[in-house]
């Protein structure tokens, strides 16, 4: 009988679509025996991301033109995404900032880009970043600006 030697468990983690680190009590049980309990730690494998979903916008001067933001995982919580344009005198970006959270994060979010009127009649180019609040991860949707061909 081999009641008195150790016998290996194999506990393997399931793939699962989110960010979240999670935890779990195995039981160990047999006839005779007290149960016991195993706490085990699921060290998550996923990484956050962001899906744009053109790489590049045109606006014309006075127009708009917009784009769709999601994130390829389920956050851990409420997660902020922050826009911002490279160069607001030629265009801005609206809204300022997107909430993803478990119930929408793989609907995309309109972003709209406004191009603006200026006093030139030069067309401009500029990014828009898209960044994930409270980390370095920024991605960019390249803007060009037609101008409208009026001096003001």
């Amino acid at each position: 009988a081999n009641y008195s030697t150790p016998q290996q468990v194999l506990v393997s983690g399931i793939e699962d679509a989110d960010t979240i680190n999670e935890s779990a009590t195995i039981t160990l049980s047999t006839a005779g025996v007290p149960s016991r309990n195993v706490a085990v730690s699921v060290t998550d494998n996923d990484s956050q991301g962001l899906m744009l979903s053109v790489a590049q916008v045109t606006v014309t001067e006075g127009g708009t033109a917009s784009f769709f933001v999601t994130l390829i995982s389920d956050p851990a919580g409420s997660l902020v995404v922050t826009l911002s344009s490279s160069n607001p005198a030629a265009a801005t970006v609206s809204p300022a900032a997107l909430t993803f959270s478990s119930a929408n994060y793989a609907v995309p979010q309109q972003v709209t880009v406004h191009g603006l009127l200026d006093a030139n009649t030069a067309n401009e180019d500029l990014v828009i970043a898209v960044t994930i609040a409270g980390t370095s991860l920024t991605f960019v949707v390249q803007v060009h600006v037609v101008d409208d061909g009026v001096v003001r």
